[in-house]
């Protein structure tokens, strides 16, 4: 963690119209890793920490805070003074590699808990939306982890997930192996949605009425919904797939 605090500056990213469409799923991704060589060292606490948070420096809109923004859309305050760190939680298990790529890696053959949020993005127990939740499972015999990791979609697509896991990846191997070449600092990360709709061309294939209907039409309930606060909403939305 050492230098992250210094290096975060202060910073707003209101999100687009386009974001708010995603604003309900998460990215809850599950990795596998198999520690073919038996080494005792395989992918250490330490080192998966500390290039986690050298990662979150190019990085930062994962430290921010989510709050209303204008027109109705959400917005991540980045205040490097109150970073919202990362959930980072490490386990061992019974299970051993061998069984889970016996079974194909399906889910029946997992170890319990290793998801450590659902689906929908919602707010935890304090009423903090994180934007980053990571579970280290490790296994059996030291024989291989499961790395899940979990990223609000309204937050980054699934370009930016793995822009941001390789990156990660990246730093964690040249940490572990000096001789191997990072990517760190070769790549620049620009989070301004504006950036994108900049650069959209002006001739377009226009959409299908009916998704033209599904994106322009309100109702009471989409009113009443953008009355609420940005948590309150996900929450709601929430509890109603739950019920469904």
């Amino acid at each position: 963690m050492e230098g992250l605090f210094d290096s975060v500056e202060s910073d707003e990213v209101v999100l687009s119209a386009q974001d708010a469409m995603f604003s309900f799923a998460n990215h809850p991704l599950v990795h596998f890793f198999e520690n073919k060589e038996l080494s005792g060292r395989f992918m250490p606490s330490n080192i998966l920490q500390a290039s986690l948070y050298t990662a979150l420096k190019e990085f930062p809109l994962l430290l921010g805070h989510i709050r209303d923004g204008p027109g109705g859309l959400a917005k991540v305050a980045i205040d490097k003074h109150d970073l919202n760190m990362p959930e980072f939680v490490e386990s061992e298990s019974s299970i051993h590699y061998q069984s889970l790529k016996d079974g194909q890696f399906e889910w029946s053959t997992w170890p319990r808990g290793v998801a450590t949020v659902g689906p929908m993005t919602t707010p935890n127990k304090h009423g903090t939306i994180k934007l980053l939740n990571v579970h280290v499972v490790r296994l059996r015999d030291n024989s291989g982890l499961i790395l899940f990791c979990n990223i609000p979609h309204f937050i980054l697509d699934g370009f930016g997930y793995y822009a941001f896991l390789n990156h990660w990846a990246s730093l964690c191997k040249a940490s572990i192996c000096p001789e191997s070449t990072s990517e760190a600092g070769r790549t620049s990360y620009v989070f301004d949605r504006a950036f994108v709709k900049d650069r959209l061309q002006d001739q377009r294939r226009p959409l299908e009425k009916q998704v033209v209907d599904i994106l322009t039409t309100s109702s009471l309930a989409s009113m009443a919904l953008n009355l609420l606060s940005f948590p309150s909403q996900l929450r709601l939305v929430s509890l109603g797939v739950s019920v469904d």
